[in-house]
């Protein structure tokens, strides 16, 4: 998916950030931030202290908790020096959230509230007012 190469910093989410280099061909190791597989698919692009970076391999280590991930350009021990401790992130219009399928409504939920309510005062963790209102300790 191309964006804009503007990635306005404001309109940025942080998806993960760079721990290190890995082997001496470029490629860094990613602590990621985001449970979405497809965020570091190959093709995809990512920015780094505000340059976008195309992601040419990846692969996710299970057993480390961290991407290994190779970008165009970046072909070197050398040239991943500069990205250490750096932010990985995506412009928010890049999220892919999906639209939520439940609504739920307070005033659905008022006895429980009551009776969770009732349930604390008995055990001393609130006291209720005499104006029928109900203070937490």
């Amino acid at each position: 998916m191309k964006v804009d190469a503007n990635n306005d910093s404001s309109d940025a989410v942080l998806v993960g950030v760079v721990i290190g280099s890995w082997g001496l061909k470029g490629h860094l190791k990613v602590k990621p931030f985001t449970d979405i597989d497809n965020r570091y698919r190959i093709g995809n692009s990512v920015w780094i202290s505000s340059e976008e970076l195309k992601i040419l391999t990846s692969r996710f280590l299970e057993s480390k908790g961290y991407w290994i991930i190779s970008f165009e350009g970046i072909n070197s021990l050398q040239k991943t020096e500069r990205f250490f401790g750096c932010d990985i992130t995506i412009p928010r219009k890049l999220l892919e959230i999906l639209p939520p399928d439940v609504f739920p409504l307070a005033t659905d939920h008022i006895d429980k509230m009551i009776e969770i309510i009732q349930i604390l005062i008995n055990k001393g963790h609130a006291y209720p007012t005499n104006d029928n209102s109900v203070f937490f300790s």
